[in-house]
C-alpha cells in the first residue's frame, strides 16, 4: 500500500508502514503536516482534479493491453482486412 500526500504526491521518507490511515505525519525537511491516506491503487488512478484519475494519463491497464486491444485487433482483421479471403470459406 502507498502513503501519499494529495498535494505533492508520495511523501519522501524511508518507512511509512507503521502509520495508519488518518494519522498525522510531520515532514522533517519542511515541517509540513500531512494526513495519511493509504491506497492500493497507483497515483495516476486516484490523482487528477476530482480524485478519479489523471485525465492526461496515457498508460494502459494490464486488462487493456493483454486482452481488449488484441481482441479488437483480431476483430478488425477478420471483418475488414481479410474479408475477401474469408468470403470463399463461408458458404
Amino acid at each position: 500500500m502507498k502513503t501519499e500526500c494529495a498535494a505533492d504526491g508520495p511523501i519522501k521518507t524511508d518507512d511509512l508502514h507503521h502509520l495508519r490511515e488518518g494519522d498525522i505525519f510531520v515532514d522533517s525537511e519542511s515541517g509540513q503536516k500531512f494526513r495519511v491516506r493509504k491506497t492500493a491503487l497507483p497515483q495516476q488512478s486516484i490523482g487528477g482534479p476530482h480524485g478519479v484519475g489523471d485525465p492526461n494519463d496515457r498508460s494502459l491497464r494490464r486488462l487493456e493491453a493483454d486482452i481488449l486491444i488484441p481482441n479488437r485487433m483480431n476483430e478488425q482483421v477478420q471483418k475488414v482486412e481479410c474479408r475477401e479471403s474469408l468470403e470463399g470459406w463461408i458458404p
